[in-house]
């Protein structure tokens, strides 16, 4: 990678994980699987936004595929758009942001460690004992 390249990553990042400071959400989600009982967590990384753009730049950076159009609820609202990544995925984008983020950077360092050591238990979907 030349340093052109390299700025503009940089540069990419720094403003993502700004936005990601003020307009996104990091959290653990529970996942309660009702056919066979079993419940897991994960890391999630969301935003949503009035602007598709930063929206945009965050699908286009990444393989997230969570991407939702809301219209606006009555006339006086305007429509958003919603973007989202979870697991393994959320996981190698709050690695690559975590250098940049200020306000949300001890949730993005928990939500790291965290999804680390949930990637270590294998697949969610088997019974597991306590």
């Amino acid at each position: 990678m030349n340093k052109a390249t390299r700025g503009k990553r940089t540069l990419t990042l720094s403003y993502l994980a700004g936005f990601i400071d003020g307009e996104g959400s990091i959290f653990i989600t529970k996942i309660n699987n009702k056919k066979s009982g079993n419940v897991w967590y994960r890391a999630t990384v969301a935003c949503a936004n009035s602007d598709r753009r930063p929206i945009d730049m965050l699908r286009e950076w990444n393989t997230a595929k969570a991407f939702v159009y809301r219209p606006g609820r009555n006339p006086g609202y305007k429509p958003s758009w919603q973007w989202m990544a979870t697991g393994t995925t959320a996981l190698k984008i709050l690695q690559d942001l975590e250098p940049y983020l200020i306000v949300k950077k001890k949730q993005a360092k928990l939500a790291i460690k965290f999804q680390e050591w949930r990637n270590t238990l294998g697949n969610p979907g088997k019974p597991r004992t306590n």
